[in-house]
């Protein structure tokens, strides 16, 4: 019989060195996997992800801004270290897994983040166009007398500048 997603197993996976202190074969990351092929994996995870129970806590982290990209890979090596397959099932199934988190969130009309990367390029501005602006806030910039007068002592007063002779 298959295990179920764990509910608050996810952080309590082994440590570095458990092994050395524990019985041999006692953790489940030490016995064979329960599932060995990759079309067992997408069957366990389609079962799963789309039960009806599930899908609020999954849609929830979804719409909270969790990446699709993060919580595929985190389902997917938890599993390995519960036992329910091996890490290679783990990185062939997880564009599956990956599908079916993006099917859920549109079926669900949830907005959803592919990727953390994707997210980040879509709003950096490129270096040609924030230099521009830069550019056109600089020269359209007429400092007051005060602000100039303090850059002037500012840029004279620093701290590898050649002394004034001439203020002294």
């Amino acid at each position: 019989m298959l295990k179920t997603f764990p509910e608050s197993d996810i952080l309590t996976g082994p440590v570095p060195g458990m092994s050395l202190v524990a019985q041999p074969k006692n953790g489940p990351w030490e016995s064979p996997p329960e599932i060995n092929t990759v079309e067992e994996a997408a069957m366990y995870y389609s079962e799963n992800i789309l039960d009806p129970d599930r899908q609020d806590n999954i849609l929830l982290a979804i719409d909270a801004g969790s990446s699709i990209e993060v919580m595929a890979e985190v389902l997917t090596v938890s599993s390995t270290m519960n036992g329910v397959h091996s890490l290679d099932i783990a990185f062939l199934v997880n564009p599956i897994v990956r599908e079916l988190f993006r099917f859920l969130a549109d079926i669900s009309d949830i907005e959803y983040i592919d990727s953390y990367n994707d997210l980040q390029k879509k709003e950096r501005l490129p270096y040609r166009i924030a230099k521009k602006i830069i550019n056109d806030v600089v020269e359209n910039r007429d400092p007051s007398p005060e602000i100039q007068e303090e850059m002037n002592k500012n840029i004279r007063q620093s701290l590898m500048a050649r002394p004034n002779t001439r203020n002294i």
